[in-house]
């Protein structure tokens, strides 16, 4: 799956996820107002009535955690296939020629990154010679970019809950705020 298709199919979770919230509130609604006595106050909109309703609700979110959980699991699996690709023996050579040498520079470990840095292992092993040497780097990119999906789905789960759209978590400004910022930066829909 592409980032662009897992960024369309968590939008759509989420739209379901927010229009099967508003139907539930107002379809417990108008149950609770036909069951109640004369003289009771109208319930508000936007709430879930009756435990019923909120379990069928409740049950109904596992099912859009399950989904967003299968969709980002497949990605999430293919990015730690590539954390733990082992490296090319070039690669390994070049780390073995650096632990011989005195010093670097930054430049230097930038122009390596740069060639074998696509290789998790590769540039754990470059940033590791290199901190040795007191040149620092950033953080490997496929490690960031795996705690980031990490951190998405765990977002995710905690999102598509009865807690979090009785919170106002089914917003359309929400639901926009969420996309732009939890879902567009991990999963560009242009790469």
């Amino acid at each position: 799956m592409t980032t662009q298709q897992a960024n369309y199919q968590l939008k759509t979770i989420l739209d379901k996820f927010a229009k099967d919230y508003q139907t539930t509130a107002e379809t417990s609604r108008i149950s609770f107002m036909q069951s109640a006595k004369g003289g009771d106050m109208v319930p508000a909109p936007g709430h879930i009535y009756g435990n019923d309703h909120k379990a069928r609700f409740e049950e109904r979110c596992k099912g859009y955690q399950a989904e967003a959980d299968g969709v980002l699991s497949g990605i999430i699996a293919d990015v730690r296939a590539r954390a733990t690709e082992a490296p090319r023996e070039e690669a390994v050579r070049i780390v073995q020629m650096l632990q011989l040498r005195e010093d670097l520079t930054a430049d230097e470990v930038n122009n390596l990154l740069s060639v074998y840095g696509d290789n998790a292992q590769a540039y754990k092993a470059i940033a590791s010679v290199a901190a040795s040497k007191d040149v620092h780097v950033p953080p490997c990119p496929i490690d960031e970019e795996l705690k980031a999906l990490e951190d998405l789905q765990r977002d995710m789960a905690k999102t598509l809950t009865l807690s979090s759209a009785e919170s106002g978590h089914t917003t359309d400004s929400f639901l926009s705020f969420f996309a732009s910022m939890n879902i567009d930066p991990i999963l560009p829909t242009e790469k």
